[in-house]
């Protein structure tokens, strides 16, 4: 027992998501590493190791060039070397689908809990290449007009994005925003698709959870993933009402990617800091109307953009194949 409280303890102690750093609609990733250099700045020093997510990373060369002259394949490897050029330091690819930012960032936080780093930085990059474009259109994923949890949903709308956090064993001005938990679970239900019931998203909501020492009455708030398409949608429905039970439709929810697009391998990071931001101002943005009006699903939207008092956020992300995501953010005073 003493074992397992020491653990929970340290755990508590926390990783704290110190500074943060995103560009929307970008394809210049050297001027975004050229950013992170100089805005950034000091919160560079002192990196122990980097993961860097991204989608297209792990495909093979020959696979990449189906992108085009410019393949995506070449464009990462070319900044991953600048990336070690600035920060000196180890970086690891990480390429789990649209979870690939949520999964760098549980890999940072273990790392750190574990003892084996005490800062740790967090890259995430997409480009919209024709590679996804294509693949997505395939699957007729595709729309410009997303609207998910309604009843005429179709899908998501891409864009390129680019995010940096840095997690830290403490917090420099005391109080802060606390990364609590982090899970990742895959359903292995389906080629593409999840899993109807959202057994495997309720396993790492639970997991996060506990990792966070708190229960489902301790949520404030759901940053929900919104992928848009009917199963997706359906199935983080259902694994929150597992979780939640007949107190969710009382939670208040955002969701992002109709404002800011879905950034693929790079939403889990842009995402996480916006929430994070949403967290730490104490205030929740809106969402499309549309959602409000044709809703499939009891999530609470809040009417207008407004200030909310919240001390603990859960974040979901699902991406192809059954991969899930789940992270507590918990605002701590200084």
């Amino acid at each position: 027992m003493k074992e397992h409280n020491t653990k929970r303890e340290k755990e508590r102690k926390g990783v704290f998501l110190t500074s943060a750093l995103y560009r929307e609609g970008v394809e210049d990733f050297g001027a975004c590493l050229e950013a992170v250099r100089n805005e950034a700045g000091p919160a560079l020093r002192g990196v122990e190791q980097v993961y860097a997510a991204t989608i297209l990373g792990d495909m093979a060369e020959e696979q990449a060039t189906l992108a085009g002259p410019r393949a995506p394949m070449a464009l990462q490897k070319e900044f991953l070397g600048m990336l070690r050029g600035v920060a000196d330091v180890p970086v690891t690819l990480v390429s789990t689908a649209c979870v690939s930012g949520a999964t760098a960032l549980a890999l940072a936080r273990a790392r750190i809990i574990a003892g084996h780093a005490q800062r740790v930085g967090v890259l995430a990059f997409e480009q919209c290449s024709p590679f996804l474009s294509e693949g997505f259109g395939a699957l007729r994923c595709l729309t410009n007009r997303p609207a998910p949890y309604t009843r005429e949903r179709s899908g998501f709308r891409l864009a390129p994005g680019f995010g940096w956090l840095l997690l830290s064993s403490h917090h420099e001005k005391g109080g802060g925003i606390r990364l609590a938990g982090a899970a990742t679970t895959n359903d292995a239900a389906h080629l593409t698709g999840p899993d109807r019931e959202g057994r495997g998203l309720r396993r790492a909501i639970e997991s996060a959870l506990r990792q966070a020492g708190a229960g489902p009455l301790e949520v404030d708030a759901i940053k929900l993933n919104g992928a848009g398409t009917g199963p997706a949608d359906a199935s983080e429905y259902q694994a929150l009402r597992a979780c939640f039970g007949d107190r969710l439709p009382e939670i208040p929810c955002l969701c992002l990617k109709p404002v800011i697009g879905h950034m693929q391998g790079a939403c889990g990071v842009v995402e996480t800091i916006l929430a994070s931001e949403a967290l730490r101002l104490q205030h929740l943005p809106g969402i499309p109307q549309a959602m409000r009006q044709d809703a499939e699903f009891p999530f609470f939207f809040p009417e207008r953009a407004g200030a909310r008092e919240m001390k603990k956020m859960l974040l979901l992300y699902s991406g192809m194949g059954g991969q899930n995501a789940a992270l507590i953010l918990e605002r701590e005073d200084g």
